[in-house]
């Protein structure tokens, strides 16, 4: 079962005659859903900028890229068997 059925079936069991299922109500588990990530999306950024998380720093944001370059200092990147010892993480 998933999060919008569990909640359909627990809202027609309250509000609904027996059997009868109210499926617009799975809006109301969305909307809350929305709601919730609004709010722990804020509270993350305040806490970020409170410093009590770090900031995460993605490749190409700073001076150093994450992603491997392609050199030619090795001295064997010529040499097409040992392309891959031309990778390294500047």
């Amino acid at each position: 079962m998933n999060g919008v059925g569990l909640w359909v079936k627990g809202y027609s069991g309250l509000f609904c005659p027996p059997l009868k299922f109210d499926y617009m109500s799975g809006y109301l588990y969305l909307f809350g859903c929305g709601l919730l990530g609004c709010f722990l999306a804020s509270y993350v950024g305040v806490q970020r900028r409170r410093g009590k998380l770090p900031t995460i720093e993605f490749a190409g944001s700073g001076s150093k890229s994450a992603l491997p370059q392609l050199h030619g200092s090795c001295g064997h990147c010529e040499c097409p068997k040992n392309q891959s010892a031309c990778f390294e993480t500047l």
